[in-house]
């Protein structure tokens, strides 16, 4: 897993350099985008609900009309 290696080592590098810019600039910095990122997750997960609903509601109605195929084919 050389590539998770090299991911840690970068975020190490870029954590420590990060730390010289001083803590309040680094949270006043942080904190907002961070904030636009949960808005952005709680977003992704609201919509990701209503699609989640219609297909549903979409294979719910073909296996109705697969039902009723049957029947009618039975007939």
């Amino acid at each position: 897993m050389p590539s998770l290696l090299y991911f840690q080592i970068l975020n190490t590098v870029v954590a420590f350099l990060a730390s010289f810019a001083g803590f309040t600039k680094l949270v006043g910095t942080l904190y907002p985008i961070t904030g636009y990122l949960g808005f952005i997750l709680i977003g992704a997960i609201v919509i990701s609900a209503f699609r989640m609903k219609a297909i549903k509601k979409s294979v719910k109605t073909k296996k109705l009309a697969d039902e009723n195929l049957v029947i009618i084919e039975g007939n």
